[in-house]
Formats: C-alpha cells, sequence, structure tokens
C-alpha cells in the first residue's frame, strides 16, 4: 500500500494478486488436508475495506492504492465466509486484527501522506504482538462460531455488503479459479 500501480508477474493488480489470489491458491492446493484435519483456517482481512464496494483483478489506480488495498480485503471476507460455507468441517474464521505499525504502508517520503502517517500513527496503529491477538484468539479458541468477522475491538461483526452477498461472491470464487487455472494452478476446490 502506497505505491503506484503495479501488477503480479501473472498480471493482475498487485493487492488483488498478494491479499486474495495467493491465498485463494495456497487453500486451494492444501485443502484436503486442512479437511481431513478438520482445521482452523484464519483469513486476515481489513476493516477499510468499506472505503470500497467493489473488487476486481484488473482494476487500476493512479493514487497510492489504498483504495485497491480496501477491494482486495472485500475478497478476503467473500472467500472467508464462502469456505466455511462450502466445507463444514473447516473453522474458517475471518479477523481484523487491527491497524498495525508494520512495513505494509509504505508511502513516498516527503509525500503528505507519508508526513501525515508519521504524525498519526503512534495514536492508531498497535504494535504486531498485540495486532496477533485476535488471530490466535480464533486459532486457539472457541469463542467464536465458526465463519465468523471478528474485530480486534468490536468482537463479532457483519460482513462487508457486497463480501456478504451470495450471488457476488461466488462470481469473485469463480474467477479466481479461473485465473488461477489459467497459470496452472492445481487447486483441490
Amino acid at each position: 500500500m502506497g505505491q503506484p500501480y503495479s501488477k503480479s508477474p501473472q498480471g493482475y493488480e498487485i493487492h488483488y494478486a498478494t491479499n486474495h489470489l495467493g491465498h485463494f491458491a495456497l487453500v486451494g492446493g492444501i485443502v484436503d488436508l486442512l479437511r481431513r484435519d478438520h482445521s482452523r483456517v484464519i483469513i486476515v482481512t481489513g476493516d477499510i475495506a468499506v472505503i470500497e464496494d467493489d473488487a476486481s483483478p484488473d482494476y487500476e489506480y493512479s493514487d497510492d492504492g489504498i483504495n485497491a488495498y480496501c477491494r482486495s480485503k472485500i475478497c478476503n471476507q467473500a472467500f472467508g465466509r464462502l469456505l466455511q460455507q462450502r466445507y463444514s468441517e473447516l473453522s474458517v474464521y475471518v479477523v481484523h486484527p487491527g491497524v498495525i505499525d508494520s512495513n505494509l504502508i509504505t508511502m513516498p517520503e516527503g509525500s503528505l501522506l507519508r508526513r501525515i502517517e508519521v504524525l498519526l500513527r503512534p495514536y492508531f496503529m498497535i504494535n504486531c504482538e498485540v495486532g496477533a491477538q485476535t488471530s490466535l484468539l480464533c486459532a486457539l479458541r472457541d469463542d467464536y462460531p465458526r465463519g465468523s468477522y471478528v474485530h480486534n475491538v468490536f468482537g463479532l461483526c457483519n460482513y462487508h455488503a457486497t463480501a456478504a452477498h451470495d450471488g457476488w461472491s461466488n462470481e469473485m470464487w469463480k474467477t479466481s479459479e479461473e485465473l488461477c487455472s489459467h497459470h496452472k494452478v492445481h487447486l483441490h476446490y
């Protein structure tokens, strides 16, 4: 986030490719093992998704990429929700870990956004250890129903409206399968 427009080596918008398609492919490659072991799957999203209302692999932007990042987070939510629906033997949790002080935000030095980020960082960001707590809670305890969207501050939350829409989510899943297949990624969904 905070970088000029770029594409993955496969030709997809970089946030979509990294935050959604890569995870979709990873889980699709090992889903049989996950099912056999009745595994827990933690999908990390971000409540920042509310800024956008759609997502696609061909989105183009000329800003800092924040909207593209938001769009990829809609996909994370839809993927986690459908993964739980399709595979009842799994325990899937979609988690917003908080706004974590990491190297994810990489605004160009001297830019207005960089100056704002440096100024606000101590007030709005949590460290990585605190940021891991919600994911760990979902991975290790049964505090929330399977298939839940869990926020680090608000607990159990509703999914983003687009991610909660079955028609949109199923189309996103189908598109993701097609994109992976096009690049000879073998999925076991």
